[in-house]
């Protein structure tokens, strides 16, 4: 009996001293300088009394609250097992948590605290939830359902993070901790070790997959640091290692990644899917922030070492989330690039606990739907950060050629009109396979809180096909066809490039181009003054195809501007107009040398997941030719529309005017010059340019003095006698005049330029100006070393000195008084009136001029002058001074201004002149607005 007892001794001692050895009860994650404490994820402790504070002082954090309370309050579904289910279960005991953490609750719009009773039944909601988890999980073949499972980990382990944090036991959350490391534990074995034909989840997917898998995964590591197991797969020290490393790897070091470490290389499956897997990724990462500080940690995965920055500090990410936040529209939502649907916006940034990153809400829809959108729950998130939106002041226009993007705005309010183009290529083309569409070169236009130029959005990935086609966009077609379009195996088969950006005070400029179907197709685009855009295409190929120019507009021809908007067709004369919610967007566009027709079609845009809807489309199109140029002019607005007239086809010729200003754009393949008569296009002087693509800009006065120009790889320009650029070697000019006194402009590269000023240049400075040199006919010779921004101070050469203007109200009349220190040739001055006009936001005033005051001449002694402007009533007046010399040169003065307030009572003033013949002017005063009926008697009384 002692030597069987002696043997089944020895039997328990090998078998303990074998599972030592083979199984050991460890895995906890403990790495240096860890705060223990919870919570960990969502917020600290210390951060409890900031929400709770918020509640009473930030309308939106109260509204998410109340919508996350009602969450808590709602029935567990009792089925868990198909996706709604679980995903609903893993909700309501997220919020139950939050809700029991801040103690507080909302009923009828206040704010109170929780009863005992109310904790203890949230308490055991969110414990119940935990302790019933389904933890099965299915293979490889079912990874497209880890995207619902990885929601569920993250948040029954923030509900369990949330639990310890209030002070809930280790011992009464056993139970729990044990269902959510089987569930951790099921996640990691497939995704790290399952195996069908040699082929792994992570040689598949490296994605938003991927990184939605192991976010969740790594969450769990920080939750579940000290958990220990004798199974590999539920080691909390495994799962941060594969998180960290695969996250990191896929962002950006694999051959297959996203983006590119310490560049603005954006994230190749898009805005959208960027947001898709940053939904599990941020929480992760706050939650490192919280359990770690800043610095590198090596992390081992499938025997390869790396050190990895802490996620929450990683300057790399914030690369990321400045591109996302700066290709946004005016309104806040990410651009429908690609597969992202229309007014999906980004509020989950918030988790970076910086407020550059939580912009205004301005979409459409309340926030709590975009924080839920039923896959996920990240209102408790947002309301955790607790941090201020910001407004957004970076600059307008924005280039990033790596992630293919371009950006024009005209400012960062949500009424902005915003153009985006893109052209994606590399990686960021390369790997965003199924997602991406065939849209390179494609562009939107979005203005007064309306898209009017369409990308159609993204219907859902099994009907992606209705509007992921070359067709659907706003691209050129050649023979009917584009790229294709990307699947999961394969991206699309088109590199696109920006290039050729700069931008000026009132001209902004960049170029995509492409290669697809054998052709070579450049794209330029031109913002001119913040108000309407330009786009100039050369298409040029080996063989000869049929061309189309496509636009698609946020309207349907027959259909209803203020529902869903409509199409107004004016095709004979090449134009196009969508209206929507009292938001323009017209169109014109020629072909050079004349379109072979102009045709409309009906096409597909995104409404809402799973929901499409029609609008019409313009179609311009050019057949059977080699190579040719579309000049389209894309001009929203709201209130007052511009003139647009097609001048000529040969060259392509369009006439812009808005009533102020008045441009000429043509466009031509070559370097000839062309010659467009004044009697053409409506300028007073020839206009002459050996430009491929020319803008000119004047004043809409009688004498249209020269604004502004823009030369694609040309020499010069001369309009009339004046030669306004000469360069001796072809670039891209810019040359505008800000004031009487200043110009400023742009060339692509080296060489020598002369510009006319009218004068002599003080200093003329920019990056690569070597040099300068006054000529004797009012022109300066600039030489430049390279591709430059410039700006040119010249002598003020007026022969008047005006030393003192000023006006004031003199009972019910405006006073102008000014004085010239010196007068050489002073023909006169022109007086001009303005009253406020908001068409241009204040920045260009709408003058005219109401007199003329004669000069005397030549003076070397002061002058004084006076001007009595007697037709005004109650309001803010503007007036300035052209003055005029003997040859006809003029210059304007200082803008000054009045606010003119009239008696508020009644007041008839003698009318002028009397007696008259035919006419006379009469002036009266009312105390408010009213009808108004004026008898006029003769000297006998007689009415007539």
């Amino acid at each position: 009996m002692n030597k069987l007892r002696l043997f089944i001794l020895f039997i328990i001692v090998i078998f303990i001293f074998t599972a030592n050895i083979n199984f050991p009860q460890s895995g906890a994650w403990n790495p240096s300088g860890a705060d223990l404490t919870y919570p960990r994820t969502l917020l600290k402790n210390s951060e409890v009394a900031g929400v709770i504070s918020s509640l009473s002082s930030n309308y939106l954090i109260k509204d998410l609250y109340l919508h996350i309370y009602n969450s808590s309050q709602s029935s567990i579904p009792s089925g868990n097992s198909t996706d709604g289910e679980r995903l609903s279960r893993s909700h309501i005991a997220k919020n139950s948590a939050f809700i029991t953490l801040i103690g507080k609750k909302i009923v009828s719009g206040t704010v109170s605290d929780l009863t005992s009773a109310e904790e203890d039944a949230l308490i055991l909601k969110a414990e119940n939830l935990l302790e019933n988890i389904n933890t099965a999980v299915a293979g490889l073949l079912s990874y497209d359902s880890w995207q619902w499972r990885s929601k569920e980990l993250i948040d029954y382990s923030i509900t369990y993070d949330l639990l310890k944090g209030y002070g809930i036991s280790d011992a009464e959350l056993a139970l729990s901790k044990t269902k959510i490391q089987e569930f951790a534990g099921n996640l990691y074995n497939h995704s790290v070790n399952d195996n069908i034909f040699g082929i792994t989840f992570l040689n598949y997917t490296c994605n938003n997959h991927t990184l939605m898998t192991f976010a969740a995964i790594g969450l769990t590591a920080v939750v579940l640091n000290d958990a220990t197991s004798s199974d590999n797969n539920q080691k909390p020290v495994n799962w941060i290692n594969a998180a960290m490393w695969n996250i990191d790897n896929v962002f950006f070091r694999d051959n297959d990644r996203q983006s590119e470490p310490g560049q603005y290389a954006g994230y190749a499956e898009g805005p959208y899917y960027l947001r898709y897997a940053m939904i599990n990724c941020l929480p992760f990462f706050r939650s490192m922030g919280y359990f770690l500080p800043s610095g590198a940690t090596d992390y081992t995965f499938n025997n390869v070492t790396r050190s990895i920055e802490n996620p929450f500090f990683d300057n790399n990410y914030d690369y990321i989330y400045q591109w996302i936040r700066d290709i946004r529209q005016p309104n806040g939502r990410m651009p429908a690039i690609e597969d992202t649907y229309i007014n999906r916006s980004f509020p989950e940034l918030v988790q970076t606990g910086k407020s550059v990153y939580n912009w205004p809400i301005r979409y459409v829809g309340n926030i709590s739907g975009q924080l839920s959108p039923g896959n996920s729950d990240s209102r408790a998130n947002y309301v955790a950060a607790n941090i201020d939106t910001q407004e957004i002041t970076n600059d307008l226009f924005q280039s990033f050629p790596l992630a293919g993007d371009l950006v024009f705005r005209e400012g960062w309010d949500s009424t902005s009109t915003y153009m985006h183009v893109l052209a994606k290529h590399g990686i960021a083309r390369t790997n965003a396979y199924g997602h991406k569409q065939a849209d390179v070169s494609s562009f939107l236009i979005y203005s007064n809180g309306e898209i009017m130029a369409l990308d159609p959005g993204y219907i859902s990935y099994a009907n992606r096909d209705q509007v992921d086609n070359a067709y659907n966009h706003n691209m050129i077609l050649v023979d009917g066809s584009g790229p294709s379009p990307g699947t999961p195996s394969n991206s699309n088969d088109a590199d696109g490039y920006i290039e050729n950006t700069f931008e000026t005070t009132n001209l902004y400029y960049g170029e995509s181009r492409t290669n697809y179907q054998n052709t070579d197709i450049t794209r330029c685009f031109l913002f001119v003054r913040g108000i309407y855009f330009i786009d100039g295409d050369f298409v040029t190929a080996a063989a000869s195809h049929n061309y189309q120019w496509q636009l698609h507009g946020n309207g349907l021809e027959g259909g209803d501007p203020n529902n869903g908007g409509a199409f107004y067709d004016n095709l004979e004369n090449g134009q196009g107009r969508w209206e929507k919610n009292g938001v323009n967007l017209l169109v014109q566009c020629i072909a050079d040398n004349g379109a072979t027709s102009y045709t409309k079609a009906t096409a597909k845009h995104e409404v809402s997941y799973n929901v499409s809807g029609d609008h019409t489309m313009m179609q311009v199109n050019k057949n059977n030719i080699q190579n040719t140029e579309f000049l389209s002019v894309l001009y929203p607005y709201s209130s007052i529309a511009p003139s647009i007239t097609t001048i000529s086809s040969n060259p392509a010729l369009i006439n812009i005017s808005d009533g102020t200003y008045n441009d000429i754009v043509f466009i031509q393949n070559g370097i000839g010059s062309q010659t467009l008569l004044a009697a053409t296009t409506g300028l007073v002087s020839d206009l002459s340019s050996d430009s491929e693509l020319l803008l000119f800009t004047t004043t809409e006065n009688s004498a249209n003095d020269f604004v502004q120009l823009f030369v694609k790889n040309g020499t010069g320009v001369v309009y009339g006698s004046r030669e306004y650029v000469n360069s001796d070697t072809r670039m891209d000019i810019a040359f505008q005049k800000t004031d009487p006194l200043n110009y400023e402009g742009y060339v692509s590269s080296s060489g020598t330029v002369v510009f006319d000023i009218y004068g002599s240049a003080l200093s003329v400075s920019g990056d690569n100006v070597s040099s300068f040199q006054n000529l004797s006919d009012g022109r300066v010779s600039v030489l430049f070393s390279g591709a430059s921004n410039f700006s040119i101070d010249i002598e003020n050469s007026v022969p008047v000195e005006i030393s003192e203007l000023y006006c004031i109200q003199e009972g019910l009349n405006v006073l102008l008084k000014w004085t010239t220190a010196t007068e050489v040739n002073n023909f006169g001055f022109e007086i001009e009136r303005s009253q406020i006009n908001l068409k241009y936001d204040n920045r260009n005033l709408q003058f005219q001029k109401i007199g003329f005051v004669e000069g005397h001449g030549n003076s070397n002694s002061p002058k004084e002058y006076t001007f009595i402007d007697k037709k005004i009533t109650s309001g803010k007046y503007f007036y300035r001074l052209k003055q005029i010399d003997n040859d006809g040169k003029f210059e304007y003065s200082e803008v000054i201004e009045v606010d003119v307030d009239l008696p508020l009572k009644f007041e008839l003033i003698q009318n002028y002149p009397n007696p008259f013949n035919p006419s006379t002017n009469i002036i009266y005063s009312i105390p408010q607005t009213s009808y108004v009926v004026i008898k006029v008697f003769d000297i006998l009384g007689n009415e007539i």
